[in-house]
């Protein structure tokens, strides 16, 4: 079931991110591959440096796979943004 969109936050390794890319999350451990629908930047802030990460949000994820992903926690595992599921 499709809900409220979800996003991952986190920066850009190398390359560029479009809307209508997929996010790849086989490396969390889900065998999921979720369209960009937005793309935000968020301001953050932590021991007094501000810095800007980037925010890629989807509607594909149902509420148990959103669950997996929020009990990960901060994770440094990178994952792949690719063109095609």
């Amino acid at each position: 079931m499709k809900g409220k969109q979800f996003f991952l936050l986190g920066t850009v390794a190398k390359g560029d991110i479009k809307k209508g890319q997929f996010i790849d999350l086989t490396m969390l451990g889900l065998n999921k591959r979720p369209k960009i629908e937005t793309i935000e930047f968020v301001l953050k802030r932590k021991d007094g440096k501000i810095w800007e990460d980037i925010a890629l949000g989807t509607n594909e994820l149902t509420e148990d796979e959103k669950e997996f992903i929020k009990n990960k926690g901060s994770f440094g595992t990178p994952f792949d943004i690719i063109n095609e599921r």
